[in-house]
């Protein structure tokens, strides 16, 4: 062995050499992983709270009543009831642009707090969104992602999984994704939990519990609880698909809330949880 120092040596500088552009380019591994957490938790400022929404509010789209396992460490990862429907970004996105780009796929992630990844603008069929139009039970309404690219309005979609271009995710369920144009897949409706309150066209109400039903297909928005171990979070998928009782109530599944005010309690624990780890990366301080 002493006498193979000099190759020893040389492989070592070969390495250094393709690792080197890699470094200069911000295409390692961990450069990667360290923009994508970047661009994930970036705050955005949510729409003032109101008890009913309107057209152009931004908003975020919340399961309160899914319960996420516990990590196998025994560590909290910030809240251990709740997702909200986020996009999900990779790095193969970032070779392109850091923008929201079309065809970005859409799961449920237990980050509670509004950022970039979860905010989704609402707005009602043919009124603008500046015109702040109340939006009703019932009325035809498309969600749109924020900081796209080159600023272009898209839209949330889901495809029928029978459809040339619809994606089959884990659990073999039709997943949503972001279309650059508006089509028929792109319309939702918000309904009433109470099936004996459906027929009544009323405001729809903000930070409430609510059914978010796909116009097209009139499934409803679900979570899988597949779930998925990340470093900061864990993630399942949702799909559309209706489950309910015999009494014709939705499963916790199918039921969310559309949110136009921060969460405060999610907030703390958001906290909490980032000062928990600060406290294990530091343990001297």
């Amino acid at each position: 062995r002493i006498g193979n120092w000099l190759e020893e040596s040389l492989a070592k500088e070969e390495a250094i050499k393709k690792y080197a552009p890699l470094l200069r380019e911000n295409k390692t591994l961990y450069q990667q992983h360290i923009k994508k957490l970047t661009k994930e938790i970036q705050i955005i400022p949510i729409t003032p709270s109101q008890p009913q929404l309107y057209s152009g509010d931004l908003i975020y789209i919340m399961n309160p009543h899914v319960e996420i396992p516990r990590s196998a460490s025994g560590v909290d990862q910030g809240n251990t009831i709740g997702i909200t429907m986020s996009l999900l970004f990779t790095p193969e996105h970032y070779q392109f642009t850091s923008k929201v780009t079309p065809g970005m796929l859409v799961t449920g992630t237990t980050h509670l707090v509004s950022t970039i990844r979860n905010t989704f603008r609402i707005s009602k069929l043919g009124v603008g969104d500046d015109s702040k139009s109340v939006i009703y039970y019932g009325d035809d309404i498309t969600f749109s992602p924020l900081d796209t690219y080159l600023d272009w309005k898209w839209y949330l979609e889901c495809r029928p999984p029978n459809h040339f271009s619809g994606t089959l995710g884990r659990a073999l369920k039709v997943q949503l994704r972001i279309s650059p144009d508006y089509n028929q897949y792109c319309r939702w409706k918000i309904v009433n939990v109470d099936p004996h309150q459906r027929n009544i066209s009323t405001p729809a109400p903000a930070n409430s519990d609510v059914i978010i039903e796909h116009a097209a297909t009139n499934d409803t928005l679900c979570a899988l609880e597949n779930w998925t171990n990340l470093m900061f979070y864990k993630e399942c998928e949702v799909t559309i698909e209706r489950k309910q009782d015999i009494f014709r109530r939705p499963l916790p599944t199918n039921v969310w809330q559309i949110c136009n005010s921060q969460q405060s309690e999610q907030w703390q624990k958001y906290l909490d949880y980032q000062a928990r780890t600060k406290q294990i990366s530091n343990p001297t301080n």
